[in-house]
């Protein structure tokens, strides 16, 4: 009888717990970065770099800091997609 009510407890809750962890999970994949991405360099050094500051790395000396999704090339906030506007302009 015991094991009749455990099981009747686990066929109701388990669905629920599933749901609830789904949820939990799509929750932490979008704001996981907070805005960030890390940044592994030959060095061996690590830096936080703001995804939009992608665009004015300095990640070699030929590189345009100034191309045409930065401040500089004429990039202006709505021109971003609605998930990263609220993230920090370089």
């Amino acid at each position: 009888m015991v094991i009749a009510i455990i099981a009747l407890l686990m066929a109701v809750l388990m669905p629920a717990l599933q749901r609830v962890k789904r949820q939990a999970r799509g929750v932490a994949c979008l704001n996981r970065h907070d805005g960030f991405v890390n940044g592994l360099f030959l060095d061996f050094s690590t830096q936080n770099i703001g995804l939009k500051e992608l665009w004015t790395f300095k990640w070699h000396r030929q590189f345009d800091t100034r191309g045409p999704w930065t401040t500089a090339g004429g990039c202006q906030p709505n021109d971003w997609p609605a998930w990263m506007r609220r993230f920090k302009d370089y």
